[in-house]
């Protein structure tokens, strides 16, 4: 039953005699009254849900509803209540359904290179404005442990799979590393530069048996965090993450079968990086 929010009566439906009656239409009282609905929805069977969905698979908008439908929503803005109300019904749907309707659903490659082409031709003002809401939808929140592993592995995968895209001065090319690299190459020592190793990326491997990371300020000198009216604690506190982070990547890299050996380092490659490696046990070279 539907109540009317003129009379209040409960009827069937709206629709007809009774609007009629308020000298309205369906569309006037709906302007008037917006999310109260003139009919009941009656509840769709398995086998009339089943044969909907066959009958609209493979069917596809022609390009003038395409644009009808563009132009009746264009400008439209959603309002808080109506997100809400959205992002309750989705998570009640993905609690009800395991997870997102997409899980394990596999893009062909025509889709893939329609969306990239998409992608690229939005215009920077755009991308801009999708950046700022995704910043303000994900301020204040917090990964997960798990949720931090699985995005340093896809960000490790995608750095192993794109490496002309990360440029030669963006990622693990800092001072130190390139006067190490260079110590290296004057020892023919052999070795293989930004290894993923179990989900981890580690600057150096050398020999296949032994990582040797180069560790800036920032992995043992608090005040390289917060600012400078920032407690000791709270500097602290920046660093024992990175710390428990380093221990992580150690423990990984054991777990693999290497040794791993670490050299501080400040803007550049001390003089006693060889001395530091010797009192760690190392005997490479």
């Amino acid at each position: 039953m539907i109540e009317c929010q003129i009379c209040k009566r409960l009827l069937g439906t709206l629709v007809g005699k009774h609007l009629k009656s308020h000298g309205l239409s369906s569309a006037q009282y709906q302007e008037l009254y917006p999310g109260h609905p003139v009919s009941a929805m009656k509840p769709w069977s398995d086998e009339l849900r089943a044969r909907h969905i066959q009958l609209r698979t493979g069917r596809t908008h022609s390009e003038e509803t395409k644009q009808k439908i563009g132009a009746k929503h264009k400008g439209k803005k959603r309002g808080e209540d109506e997100i809400a109300k959205w992002r309750d019904s989705y998570q009640k749907f993905l609690e009800e359904n395991g997870g997102s309707p997409q899980k394990g659903y596999k893009r062909s490659d025509e889709f893939k290179a329609r969306m990239r082409e998409v992608a690229q031709n939005r215009p920077p003002e755009l991308v801009q404005q999708k950046v700022e809401q995704m910043w303000e939808a994900r301020r204040g929140q917090k990964m997960t442990d798990e949720q931090k592993e699985v995005y340093s592995a896809a960000r490790v995968k995608f750095m192993i799979e794109n490496p002309d895209s990360l440029g030669p001065k963006k990622l693990f090319n800092t001072k130190p590393e390139l006067q190490f690299e260079e110590e290296l190459k004057l020892r023919a020592v052999r070795y293989k530069k930004s290894v993923h190793i179990g989900g981890y990326l580690y600057d150096f491997l050398i020999n296949d048996i032994a990582v040797i990371e180069i560790d800036g300020p920032y992995h043992y000198e608090p005040n390289m965090y917060g600012s400078k009216n920032d407690s000791m604690d709270k500097k602290l506190e920046g660093l024992r993450k990175t710390q428990e982070k380093d221990a992580k990547k150690t423990q990984r890299a054991n777990e693999h079968g290497y040794d791993i050996y670490r050299i501080r380092v400040g803007g550049s490659l001390p003089e006693d990086w060889y001395s530091q490696l010797l009192c760690q046990n190392f005997d490479l070279f």
